[in-house]
């Protein structure tokens, strides 16, 4: 309830600031339409790449999932590789997991 009280008071001041202030225009300019030129479009697209390219810079020097998560994940992974692989041995020559099997004869 109070978390509720706090949510509509921020919104009334809020309200309380904006509203009033867009009533009464103060600029003596009339109203025009704008279109931004192709500088700032450039700008925009330019900014948007940098943020791109500081994000993957970033994400290369600090990994966002953390080392040991992946060496586990492969270890884990090595695992079910291995048991599925033994699934596709003849019944005769399957070895226990974790063991190398023994060379072929020919």
């Amino acid at each position: 309830i109070a978390s509720s009280a706090v949510v509509i008071g921020m919104w009334l001041e809020r309200f309380n600031i904006i509203v009033p202030t867009l009533s009464n225009p103060r600029l003596p300019f009339p109203e025009a339409h704008y279109w931004p030129t192709w500088v700032e479009w450039g700008e925009t697209a330019g900014s948007f790449g940098l943020f791109i390219l500081l994000y993957v810079l970033f994400v290369k020097l600090f990994p966002v999932i953390s080392i040991w998560e992946i060496q586990e994940g492969r270890e884990v992974g090595l695992k079910e590789v291995e048991e599925r692989l033994l699934t596709y041995l003849p019944d005769d020559e399957q070895p226990e997991p974790g063991r190398d099997r023994a060379p072929v004869s020919t």
